[in-house]
């Protein structure tokens, strides 16, 4: 099996990205509850409760043990470890994004552009301070998108991913036909298609 070139170098060089972009997302977080939704999603989290419809269950689990955790090591209120938890989802966000890049046989410099654009972006970025699903939804549809772009057909990871990515918000439906008719999924053996649909299946058991 042939895989894009990548090095030690590019792991790191994402690291240096994602860090990068936890300490900007980090330091401008709200430090308590926001406004609209944001008071919401982060009780919710906190209680693993049900938010508004339809009710973000891998948000809930994810930030609820994000903050739970945290809130053992730091004296911060459950408001703004949420906050923090949508940072920490945004700077994973760029890292990721970065390899993408770099799996899809960019330059290192065309991939960090991308990152650092989506980076500095006034809408990521706000999405990146407050307790909210967007930069989560982005972290699963790059991981997606990483998983797809392998030179081998998607099997058992990419299942599992997209039953998670669709899991999280069901509108993603709308766009799996696209993302999934562009990798080629004819050329899959059956075994592969198997994998990937049990994969899908059993990654969807966690909402349960």
């Amino acid at each position: 099996m042939t895989r894009p070139p990548r090095s030690r170098a590019d792991a790191l060089f994402a690291c240096l990205l994602a860090g990068s972009a936890l300490l900007l997302y980090g330091s401008t977080a709200y430090p308590t509850l926001a406004g609209t939704d944001s008071a919401e999603l982060a009780g919710a989290a906190w209680t693993w409760g049900v938010p508004h419809a339809p009710g973000y269950p891998l948000y809930t689990l994810l930030t609820g043990a994000f903050q739970h955790g945290f809130g053992l090591v730091f004296a911060a209120e459950p408001a703004r470890l949420a906050n923090l938890a949508s940072a920490a989802y945004g700077a994973a966000t760029i890292g990721l994004l970065f390899l993408l890049g770099r799996r899809l046989r960019l330059t290192r410099a065309a991939s960090a552009a991308a990152a650092l654009t989506l980076l500095g972006s006034t809408t990521f970025w706000s999405q990146a301070n407050v307790a909210e699903v967007y930069t989560l939804d982005a972290l699963l549809l790059v991981a997606v998108l990483h998983s797809l772009a392998s030179r081998a057909p998607a099997g058992g990871q990419a299942g599992l991913l997209v039953g998670l990515w669709v899991g999280h918000r069901v509108t993603n439906l709308l766009l799996l036909p696209m993302l999934l008719g562009c990798r080629g999924e004819d050329r899959q053996s059956g075994g592969r298609r198997l994998r990937f649909a049990g994969a899908f299946v059993l990654s969807l058991l966690v909402y349960l």
